[in-house]
């Protein structure tokens, strides 16, 4: 019984985080093509080294990422080496993207500022559907880059930092709730359908019993039909035989009764 729900938790488990491993191609690319935007972005000023180092590290966590993830759809084995590795990688592009939130106090330029965080709250968004399938991978990518916005939003001095900071906080809380939902949601489907599956099999099997008995009693009913048959013959060679007899004994008595009041050679009466 035991064994019977480990193995159903580690069913579960796959499934759950099958969604993460498949998605890691379409994310780490929009994760590559965005890194590659900032650099463009910031390559003419002063961050320009940074932005360098953090786009190629951003790109090389992605293609890590990437690779792992299609190891393990390839094997389909190891599941919490892969998984914690996935994580990994996805936890230092999040810190490579909260570094590139946390360059932007050194920025005097608030539109590029504010563009580098509308990609960081794109990627924070868009990562609810390619992360959510396993909690820890979503808060390990969008809390570095969170923490950071925050720190940026209260260090920088726009005059209005406390709507920054009290609006940011709402939109964290947002992913957050809609991560938790899109996670809780996507293990009840998966749940729904191993259940439904295990229904399934458990009434094929109950198809499968119930077929096999009514083939045994039609297999007992021919048989029964045939011992009733042979058994029938049976007596009706045995009554012939009975009829034969008494046949036999009549035609004796008759002779013994002819012969009794005849002579047997003349065949006159005594």
């Amino acid at each position: 019984m035991y064994e019977k729900i480990s193995h159903n938790k580690e069913v579960l488990l796959e499934k759950q985080v099958e969604p993460l491993f498949k998605a890691a191609r379409s994310g780490g690319v929009g994760n590559i093509f965005a890194a590659l935007l900032v650099y463009f972005l910031l390559r003419d000023g002063d961050q320009q080294a940074y932005a360098t180092y953090l786009s190629i590290a951003i790109t090389v966590f992605s293609l890590l990422r990437i690779i792992t993830s299609e190891l393990y759809l390839k094997n389909n084995r190891k599941l919490f080496f892969y998984l914690n590795t996935h994580i990994l990688f996805t936890f230092a592009i999040g810190i490579c993207w909260g570094l590139f939130a946390y360059m932007q106090v050194y920025s005097n330029d608030d539109t590029l500022r504010n563009i580098i965080f509308l990609i960081n709250f794109g990627l924070i968004a868009a990562s609810i559907a390619t992360l959510s399938a396993w909690m820890s991978s979503y808060l390990v990518y969008m809390l570095p880059q969170s923490v950071a916005i925050f720190y940026v939003f209260l260090t920088v001095d726009t005059g209005h930092n406390l709507y920054m900071v009290i609006a940011y906080l709402i939109f964290t809380s947002v992913m957050i709730l809609t991560s938790i939902e899109v996670n809780r949601s996507h293990k009840k489907e998966i749940q729904l359908k191993l259940n439904n599956r295990r229904l399934i099999k458990d009434l094929n099997n109950e198809i499968d019993a119930r077929e096999k008995v009514h083939n045994e009693l039609e297999k007992n009913k021919r048989e029964l039909e045939l011992k009733v048959q042979e058994r029938t013959q049976d007596l009706v060679d045995i009554n012939a035989d009975l009829e034969s007899v008494i046949d036999k004994k009549e035609r004796a008595e008759q002779t013994l009764q002819y012969l009794a009041y005849n002579d047997e050679l003349t065949g006159l009466p005594n």
